[in-house]
């Protein structure tokens, strides 16, 4: 399990009209601690995924550190950096399938990190995970749809393979940006429920951005407000008054 520290981390981008750096995160000091359940939520723009990307150390920060179980990534070695990585698994909000994709080898992408070379290569024309990405699939509702091509499929049920790639990965660490994202209410809610039911199961550290505020107060244990690359409050649910949120949402 992983336990993150983000410690006066900064993240400055140069903007392509002004030539001049701003923030896109700025000065947080956050810890995520072992099998916590969070939600981040905040307008569009405010640095949601730039936030879940730091506690993935996708990119190095500007100044400030980050801290995983203590050791700082950015101080390792490329290779023991991209090993501790497979303790780590991030669904982007886009889903990253090539159209001609069939689900299966869509799915397996969550299974890739901990399967050797030879393995990979052998389920490129033979598919020896059918069972485990079948299983995964029915609790989406698409197991029917295995063998078909990725680009048949709708927005929603793209979603659903993404989030089955997260279950199948041997992660110890769930970051998921808009997991919910064109999904209907009722779908959305089950999602969620299987979510966290395979995380509490696992004793995942599970941290996701939502913009449905309602399900963040209703299923998390802890939620962040996140406002122009800053975090605003980081709160029990029960703590978090509409106040709170017209600070986070008000213009």
């Amino acid at each position: 399990m992983c336990h993150i520290e983000l410690s006066n981390y900064v993240k400055k981008v140069r903007d392509s009209f002004t030539k001049n750096s701003k923030f896109i995160l700025n000065q947080i000091n956050l810890k995520i601690n072992y099998g916590d359940k969070v939600a981040i939520v905040g307008p569009s723009g405010a640095g949601k995924t730039t936030l879940l990307k730091a506690m993935v150390f996708s990119d190095p920060p500007s100044t400030g550190k980050i801290l995983v179980n203590g050791k700082n990534p950015w101080a390792m070695s490329r290779s023991k950096r991209h090993g501790l990585r497979k303790q780590f698994f991030f669904v982007p909000q886009e889903n990253p399938f090539p159209n001609r994709q069939s689900v299966y080898h869509a799915a397996l992408g969550g299974l890739l990190p901990s399967m050797n070379a030879l393995d990979s290569f052998i389920n490129l024309f033979y598919p020896r995970h059918l069972n485990d990405i079948s299983n995964v699939l029915s609790k989406f509702y698409i197991e029917d749809r295995v063998f078909e091509r990725v680009d048949k499929l709708s927005g929603g049920e793209k979603r659903r393979i993404s989030l089955s790639r997260a279950i199948l990965s041997k992660a110890s660490f769930w970051a998921l940006d808009e997991p919910l994202s064109g999904l209907d209410t009722g779908l959305a809610r089950d999602v969620m429920n299987i979510l966290l039911q395979t995380s509490t199961d696992r004793s995942l550290t599970f941290v996701c951005s939502l913009h449905q505020v309602d399900i963040a107060l209703g299923y998390f244990s802890r939620i962040i407000g996140i406002k122009e690359a800053s975090i605003v409050f980081d709160l029990a649910p029960e703590q978090v008054t509409d106040e709170t949120m017209r600070k986070v949402y008000e213009r």
